[in-house]
């Protein structure tokens, strides 16, 4: 098969949607290296990733040499799929190239979540409108649409009307390394180099409403003990709401707060909290819950969907995540924070696209 995908997210995105298609494609190319991979990306990829495949020749990058970026990802790169005599296409990220129902390219789509339309005071109007023109037409015209949860596949449904016979769940990977050991010389370095002594509160994230940063400040005023929170976000700066709370409660020697980390920083960074406080408002499924319950660590998480979909022992479900008292009661009834071992844990969803491919290769 030739296989092609929406690799923007691949080549760009550090984390997230960029996990989710490294571990996918990689996967794919290392358990099944008899089929061709086409990597369509928006531009010219880092020398880093060109040396990555150099000498794989069943892999291939695409970019556009002249076209306007946007328009060869949603349309222009029609011409190229075909050009490559491409079987199957993979929207990573929630679109599929407008006019692709139209040739006979084969299509699947992952939709990760809509939370643009369940919490649009987190979105602008105009990224609102172009998130839903891209999903609706992507679920309505993609041969295959792949929910990452059951609680995507149910918002899906009622949302876009998605043929229920064409709509399945894979579950969204990891990254095997974080159920792997680590070196205690490892570990010491990284917490030396950021400052840090094992046992802190963690929180990975941003500071959106969704995310509910405020309640997991504020659960630092009810702990006993002072307690450090590390802060992984994806921009250096807190919104208005969470600087001011900061430093009005004077907070700011209890807070350490890092962004741009290395897959190592995170891992070791996982292993050593006491726990990770998620309590998000909505996900479609919560990637960093994944990372930690891998590492060893416990998560402190609402008892709703997506969460409640797998059960695990270092879960602890919140009665209501925006009640700050019983997340800092729950923080002190946590005695041991560190794993005696990292649990197994199924990383690779690459065999369950595989199946997707081959039955539409087939013509299933």
């Amino acid at each position: 098969m030739r296989i092609g995908f929406d690799a923007k997210r691949f080549f760009n995105n550090k984390t997230g949607l960029g996990s989710f298609s490294r571990n996918l494609i990689n996967a794919l190319i290392r358990d099944f290296p008899d089929h061709d991979y086409f990597l369509y990306t928006t531009k010219e990829p880092s020398i880093e990733y060109i040396d990555q495949f150099l000498d794989m020749s069943n892999v291939k990058i695409r970019y556009p040499k002249k076209t306007q970026r946007n328009y060869w990802r949603t349309r222009g790169i029609l011409y190229d799929l075909v050009n490559d005599e491409i079987d199957i296409y993979h929207g990573l990220s929630n679109e599929l190239p407008f006019g692709i129902h139209k040739t006979d390219i084969k299509s699947i789509v992952t939709i990760h979540d809509v939370l643009f339309k369940q919490f649009p005071q987190d979105y602008r109007l105009i990224d609102r409108m172009i998130y839903d023109w891209k999903s609706k037409y992507a679920c309505q015209n993609a041969d295959r649409v792949v929910a990452i949860s059951e609680a995507t596949r149910t918002v899906i449904n009622s949302q876009y009307n998605t043929q229920s016979d064409k709509l399945s769940v894979i579950r969204q990977d990891i990254d095997s390394s974080f159920a792997e050991e680590l070196k205690g010389i490892v570990q010491t370095q990284v917490l030396q180099d950021l400052q840090l002594n094992a046992g802190y509160l963690l929180f990975v994230g941003n500071d959106s409403r969704r995310k509910n940063l405020m309640t997991v400040l504020r659960s630092l005023k009810y702990l006993k003990e002072q307690a450090t929170l590390v802060l992984l976000l994806n921009s250096k700066n807190l919104n208005k709401e969470c600087s001011e709370f900061i430093l009005n409660e004077k907070l700011s020697n209890q807070i350490k707060s890092y962004s741009n980390i290395t897959q190592e920083q995170l891992r070791v960074l996982y292993r050593n909290a006491k726990c990770l406080i998620y309590p998000s408002l909505g996900e479609g499924w919560g990637l960093p819950v994944d990372e930690a319950l891998a590492s060893g660590t416990k998560v402190l998480v609402p008892n709703y969907l997506p969460f409640t979909e797998i059960q695990n022992e270092r879960k602890i479900f919140l009665k209501d995540p925006k009640d700050p008292v019983e997340i800092a009661q729950i923080v002190e009834s946590i005695r041991s924070f560190r794993a005696d071992s990292v649990h197994e844990y199924i990383v690779s969803p690459g065999e369950k696209y595989f199946e997707v491919y081959r039955d539409l290769f087939k013509g299933d």
